[in-house]
């Protein structure tokens, strides 16, 4: 049986009536393609520690 996987839908979230729901062969999971900018500040913020630290 073919097996199906995503993360991306056109409407998010997903309604709870959708038809994946009901599929076994369907692995669905949150879409965290885009972070928030929070993330990314912190992520910038660490690689400054980082690059400081190892010029140090």
């Amino acid at each position: 049986m073919p097996f199906y996987a995503t993360d991306v839908f056109e409407e998010e979230p997903l309604p709870s009536e959708h038809p994946f729901y009901s599929l076994d062969n369907v692995l669905m999971t949150a879409h965290y393609g885009l972070a928030a900018k929070e993330v990314y500040r912190l992520f910038a913020e660490n690689i400054r520690k980082e690059i400081k630290a190892y010029l140090t």
